[in-house]
């Protein structure tokens, strides 16, 4: 079981750690994920909050051209600069995942 939260562990802080490098060498990147932050929080989006979005919540939400056109530059941008948005986030979800499992 530890080698398995190890291993999730290292994947998250290796990609967290490309992300940290590369917002660091691109502002640009950085001004990008400013704006979708504040895009999603106007639409009343809680990104401090400890409860996610449902299902529902979130296509309405990626529905609005606004959303959906920041995210689209955000995917984008993160692509040009060598990190897969949805491998960061599965590993993201991975950790989550494991770790609520660890509570129950």
């Amino acid at each position: 079981m530890f080698r398995g939260v190890r291993a999730i562990h290292n994947a998250v802080l290796e990609t967290q750690q490309k992300l940290a490098r590369i917002l660091q060498q691109k502002p640009e990147l950085q001004q990008l994920v400013l704006e979708l932050k504040g895009i999603l929080e106007q639409e009343g989006l809680d990104l401090q909050g400890q409860t996610m979005p449902s299902k529902l919540q979130l296509l309405r939400l990626f529905m609005k051209p606004e959303v959906r056109d920041a995210a689209t530059k955000l995917t984008a941008a993160f692509q040009e600069a060598g990190i897969n948005p949805q491998e960061m986030m599965g590993q993201m979800m991975a950790m989550q995942k494991f770790f609520g499992d660890l509570k129950k």
